[in-house]
């Protein structure tokens, strides 16, 4: 029965948005098992249900493993209130430590000595007042934050592939510990390989999961400032760390600082922060300087002009914005998802159509 109602929750995952959005309020209605058993009805699912009966097999083989829906009890409160939630997630760990407080801790790939030292500083504070470590299991500042969080409490990465695939290769037994100690976390079905559009709707994940994100070291155009956006767009708080004026490696922080997160100054500054969300431990909106809900579009870096100009009122697709504008696609999806966000666009089963100033 267990591998039968797996292999019926991948075909959900698997299924276009609009399969999943269908089934949803149900998940959040009955009880789990008749839920996904009445899904099992949907042609869409009936189709992909065959093929993943030997992965599901192969995927509950190992003890840890798990899944659970967005109407069961242990899926994650804070995740449970972001917009478009996911409605299934798979995981290998403890899922209990995705209901407890947690700060995300995020940036650059190819982080500076002085940004690898702060992301572990910052996640071996957080650890020490209680608090888990959440990241994406990236190279550069997520590793450091995982790292040290493994050593002086839990963590959790949130992935970008299925959470029994192995990525980036050189954090194999990173992510060893990390199930083993802490907790896998993936919308993305088991042996899911990396794909660009996927590490942009892991970071919604990441921010719905903390109650304060803090951006380590970013530039303009990073992902992290992508986490970050859907931290202002969840009503959670935003921190980052300053660098030198002369460092384009921080140019990302810098804006978010310019535009009201609060200033990391060390355990001081920590200790100002944390406490907050100690008492309030549902979201709470930043007792700093308000932010702009979402960064406007004609933030340099953060929402792209040249793909907002190639998008009308009939759909374009991800390819042909590629095509037109000469960015990769990892590139346009992270653009795109930040003018989803400041409204600007909107996604639709055949790619965008452009919302709001025409």
């Amino acid at each position: 029965m267990q591998q039968r109602l797996l292999a019926l929750a991948m075909a959900l995952a698997s299924a276009p948005i609009q399969v999943q959005r269908r089934w949803a309020p149900m998940l959040t209605q009955r009880s789990s098992q008749a839920a996904i058993i009445a899904i099992e009805q949907d042609v869409d699912i009936q189709r992909r249900v065959v093929p993943l009966q030997r992965l599901a097999e192969r995927f509950l083989g190992v003890k840890g493993r798990g899944w659970t829906h967005i109407g069961c009890r242990d899926y994650p409160t804070l995740l449970r209130e972001i917009k478009r939630p996911p409605v299934i997630l798979f995981y290998h760990g403890d899922i209990r430590l995705a209901q407890q407080p947690a700060v995300a801790i995020v940036g650059s790939r190819k982080a500076s000595t002085t940004g690898l030292h702060n992301a572990a500083w910052l996640a071996q504070q957080c650890c020490q007042r209680g608090w888990v470590v959440v990241s994406g299991l990236a190279m550069g500042v997520d590793a450091a934050a995982h790292r040290s969080a493994l050593a002086h409490g839990r963590a959790i990465a949130v992935l970008g592939v299925g959470c029994d695939y192995i990525y980036p290769r050189r954090n194999r037994l990173l992510q060893q510990q990390i199930a083993e100690q802490g907790l896998l976390l993936s919308e993305f079905i088991p042996g899911s390989p990396a794909k660009s559009d996927h590490f942009p709707r892991r970071n919604r994940i990441i921010s719905g999961l903390s109650q304060v994100t803090t951006v380590v070291e970013a530039t303009l155009a990073s992902g992290s400032m992508t986490t970050a956006a859907y931290a202002l767009e969840q009503n959670r708080d935003v921190a980052a760390f300053s660098g030198s004026m002369w460092n384009s490696a921080y140019d990302g922080c810098h804006r978010l600082i310019q535009q009201g997160a609060f200033l990391m100054t060390g355990e001081q500054g920590l200790d100002e922060l944390l406490p907050i969300l100690e008492k309030q431990p549902q979201p709470v909106v930043s007792s700093q300087k308000p932010m702009n809900k979402a960064p406007s579009s004609d933030n340099k870096g953060l929402a792209s002009q040249k793909l907002l100009a190639n998008v009308g009122n009939e759909a374009t697709s991800l390819d042909r914005l590629v095509e037109l504008t000469g960015l990769s696609i990892a590139e346009v999806s992270e653009q795109m998802l930040l003018l989803e966000i400041a409204g600007r666009v909107e996604a639709v089963p055949a790619g965008y159509i452009k919302m709001g100033r025409r």
